[in-house]
């Protein structure tokens, strides 16, 4: 059925108008976004259409654009606008956890970033700052590797923490792999930095290395 043969307080833009995006169900939602249809099927048939074909809205929140681009009604700007809607969430999200996290835990931590990096093929080691009251204030991502690994260099890591005024911090790094198991020079380079750090009274409360399915705290492991 084309959009314009519904009731009027049917129409997902007109009921959005009304009464809100809230009150739109996942169908309604991604019509609003897909906006128009194509000949013999409406935008709410192409949404139908992509629900039923990724298994609901997380998957389609997931696909990649080549995906989406798949799906018979969607242009390549319609593909483009789903996944964009989906990384603003996303980064919401994030705006949201940076701004109100108090010390987390390795698992939330884990989780988090398990989210953030699950496309990633290479190496990446960030920071989590924390005030004085144990806010994060800062995530920064130091080092992006390759596909064989990376290197961090310290003095990067501790400049950050002197000019965003740490008073402690989180090290999170991802193993391409996923395996989470930590290498030796990722030992060797963690203790270091624990100790640069701790002569400026800056406190790393753990190192986390994420993995596809669990994680490593170097803290629990008792490498702190």
């Amino acid at each position: 059925m084309k959009i314009q043969d519904l009731p009027l307080e049917d129409r997902p833009r007109e009921k959005a108008i009304a009464k809100g995006v809230r009150e739109l169900t996942d169908c309604e939602l991604l019509a609003l976004i897909i906006a128009t249809g194509i000949n013999g099927r409406s935008a709410l048939e192409i949404s139908a259409g992509l629900l039923n074909e990724f298994h609901g809205l997380y998957n389609i929140s997931l696909a990649s654009f080549p995906s989406l681009r798949g799906t018979k009604g969607l242009s390549k700007a319609k593909a483009l606008c789903l996944n964009a809607a989906f990384e603003l969430g996303r980064r919401v999200s994030r705006l949201e956890y940076v701004k109100t996290q108090l010390r987390a835990s390795p698992e939330s931590i884990y989780l988090d970033f398990k989210t953030k990096w699950r496309d990633e093929r290479r190496e990446i080691l960030s920071l989590l700052i924390l005030g004085k009251h144990g806010e994060v204030i800062h995530e920064k991502t130091i080092y992006r590797g390759t596909k064989k690994g990376m290197l961090f260099q310290e003095t990067d890591i501790l400049g950050e923490l002197l000019l965003e005024k740490a008073n402690s911090y989180y090290l999170v790094h991802n193993h391409p792999s996923g395996i989470p198991l930590p290498s030796d020079s990722d030992i060797r380079a963690t203790a270091k930095l624990e100790e640069k750090s701790k002569e400026l009274g800056i406190e790393m409360l753990d190192h986390i290395v994420v993995g596809y399915d669990d994680y490593f705290s170097f803290r629990e492991a008792r490498l702190l």
